[in-house]
């Protein structure tokens, strides 16, 4: 995911399908993951060491007016804004990795988030026009008049 943060990573996709078109999906898919593993190599796994060099570049500029160190600096801080996106993208995405490696070793816990999801994302009832609460399968006429009365179109032939 840090990737996508990366302009170059678009150019090496693009490339690599334009290279492997003929080969078929599969293949072009592959072809394309060794490019990317190439080209991404070692370089996102250093994130705390580009963004400290990143830092003591902006602070030898500060306090510097001239307009090419002002625009070095802002230069460094977009490219700082970039790299801890692309970290908090990177940890955000091993942590998921951990979680469901420790879930699948844990039932228990698994089952127990799972269903705590679920209630968490379930409607148990709505409210109708008339302000009254709904439950269970009343519910469905709700929903649907809800839908009905958005996607309603007085000239559909227009």
């Amino acid at each position: 995911m840090a990737w996508l943060y990366d302009e170059g990573c678009r150019e090496v996709v693009q490339q690599s399908w334009q290279e492997g078109r003929g080969q078929g999906l599969q293949s072009c898919i592959e072809y394309c993951g060794n490019r990317l593993t190439r080209w991404g190599g070692d370089q996102y796994h250093k994130y705390g060491k580009q963004i400290n060099d990143l830092n003591k570049k902006q602070q030898r500029l500060r306090g510097c007016t001239d307009p090419a160190s002002l625009a070095e600096f802002q230069r460094l801080e977009q490219l700082l804004s970039r790299t801890e996106a692309q970290e908090d993208a990177y940890w955000r995405q091993r942590a998921k990795q951990h979680w469901l490696n420790e879930a699948a070793a844990n039932t228990k816990f698994f089952h127990r988030y799972a269903s705590h999801r679920k209630k968490k994302n379930t409607i148990s009832r709505l409210m109708n026009d008339n302000g009254d609460w709904v439950e269970g399968e009343p519910m469905r006429n709700i929903i649907f008049e809800y839908f009905n009365h958005i996607f309603y179109s007085e000239n559909p032939g227009s």
